[in-house]
């Protein structure tokens, strides 16, 4: 416990506390490390045989990833300014491993496969403060119910790197996500409009 004599004395302790509190928070509300997510399929669902993911932070070694089944989702640790780089590995049947990198919000950054390249494939610098884009990835679909017309704009979409093997894919795709009806049925379809090379995929899970 401190006592000070000087009238103005207090006042100048508590004003230089609350805004060492106010930088403190500001502080906190730019994150500084995160999650990068490694999503990582085989199209046949046996795992890579043999293939692996490598990654480096800083130049340091931090772990090997490999699809398990039909796929794995896993996660490197990055902060701000971070140097990532990602190498690959081949191991068999290469033609049905695919994978892809998001940052911290789904923001797709790399993607490779089938048939991965291999050694060095990627070097990018960690970014723990982007944007959110709501509809940019499944993880961040924008919620509509039945019954509801949605009129959607892909400009300024990049891509999600999940193609649905339809529709000559070419990325920009947006995201929604519905619960589906008791009756277990749920009807999509695309109005009349100026586009005639619209596709539409759905996704259970």
């Amino acid at each position: 416990m401190f006592r000070f004599t000087v009238g103005n004395s207090m006042l100048k302790v508590i004003l230089f506390a609350s805004l060492m509190g106010l930088m403190l928070l500001s502080m906190e509300l730019k994150a500084q490390c995160c999650y990068y997510k490694i999503n990582m399929q085989d199209s046949y669902g046996d795992g890579w045989n043999g293939g692996l993911l490598s990654a480096y932070v800083n130049g340091v070694f931090v772990s090997n990833y490999s699809a398990v089944g039909f796929g794995t989702l896993d996660s490197i640790p990055v902060c701000n300014g971070d140097s990532l780089s990602l190498s690959y590995t081949a191991g068999t049947y290469e033609t049905e491993n695919t994978y892809q990198l998001y940052d911290e919000v789904w923001n797709l950054l790399f993607n490779d496969g089938p048939v991965p390249d291999t050694g060095s494939v990627f070097l990018t610098t960690g970014n723990c403060n982007v944007v959110l884009i709501s509809g940019s990835h499944p993880c961040t679909a924008i919620s509509i119910d039945t019954g509801q017309c949605v009129i959607a704009n892909n400009i300024g979409f990049q891509q999600t790197g999940l193609n649905p093997g339809c529709a000559n894919y070419q990325g920009a795709d947006v995201w929604f996500q519905l619960e589906v009806p008791p009756s277990g049925s749920v009807s999509i379809a695309t109005d009349s409009g100026s586009l005639s090379d619209t596709g539409i995929g759905a996704w259970l899970g």
